[in-house]
């Protein structure tokens, strides 16, 4: 019966080392990420800040993929004292999904049309991947396939 609880409990403590808990990370982001990609994993926190100046009708029209989940979306107005200055639009997104993701706006006046020449924003998240595998050809030797490791980037 000692012998029976001894071996539970090593069982118990070796399993417990192992299974190291992941923290979630939080990524900042503004204007000059404009379309980059960026590797995450799910759990992990995304908050975009992009100058607006309601105003004057111009606000961010943002879309986002299903596997992301929007936790917040604020204004705070310029602290310049000045009437119809722009201030910052931010959004908090949770990654919920794996796969790619995508974060994409288009800044204009929304009874306007969209015309493709407005001011756009996108990022792409590669979430729960670790690397990915491309295609590599060379004259002397077969096609095969090389790992390409996507860098953790932190602003």
């Amino acid at each position: 019966m000692l012998k029976h609880r001894l071996v539970v409990l090593v069982v118990l403590a070796a399993l417990a080392c192992t299974l190291t808990p992941v923290m979630a990370a939080n990524y900042a982001f503004s204007n000059e990420d404009n379309g980059k990609t960026v590797h995450v994993n799910p759990g992990d926190t995304v908050t975009l800040s992009l100058r607006e100046n309601p105003s004057t009708g111009f606000r961010w029209i943002m879309e986002t993929s299903g596997g992301l989940k929007t936790l917040q979306d604020s204004y705070a107005p310029s602290n310049t004292g000045l009437i119809g200055a722009a201030g910052v639009r931010t959004w908090k997104f949770l990654v919920t999904g794996t796969g790619r993701q995508t974060i994409s706006g288009v800044y204009k006046q929304a009874w306007m049309p969209t015309t493709g020449e407005e001011t756009s924003f996108s990022l792409e998240l590669i979430s729960g991947q670790i690397s990915v595998q491309k295609p590599v050809t060379s004259s002397k030797f077969r096609t095969y396939f090389k790992p390409e490791l996507y860098k953790t980037i932190h602003y």
